[in-house]
């Protein structure tokens, strides 16, 4: 949709500002919220390898919010739900960790 629209005014140096805008601008925050909601249905199936990995994606992305969000009130918020999300990472983990010592001995 973009590429046709820059394509189709070429010649209108406005619309050539806004395609830029448009395409230098990221959201992290929409692909942390789905990787959030798949690790939670993996943890609440047991599943908790594939919650975890999931989990990690999600901070990844919240903590790449973090970094580039401007406005304090929201950047806090980022922070709060990657923290929350690290505390189950470390859960996991560690219950992880237990069955892999206790399958090993």
């Amino acid at each position: 949709f973009f590429f046709g629209f820059r394509l189709w005014h070429d010649k209108c140096s406005e619309c050539l500002l806004f395609f830029g805008f448009v395409m230098s601008y990221v959201d992290f925050v929409t692909p942390a919220v789905e990787h959030a909601k798949i690790a939670a249905v993996h943890d609440e199936s047991k599943e908790y390898d594939q919650a975890y990995k999931s989990y990690m994606k999600a901070i990844e992305f919240f903590m790449t919010a973090v970094k580039h969000e401007k406005v304090p009130k929201k950047k806090e918020m980022l922070k709060n739900k990657c923290n929350e999300l690290l505390e189950r990472c470390e859960k996991i983990k560690e219950y992880l960790d237990q069955n892999a010592n206790n399958g090993s001995t």
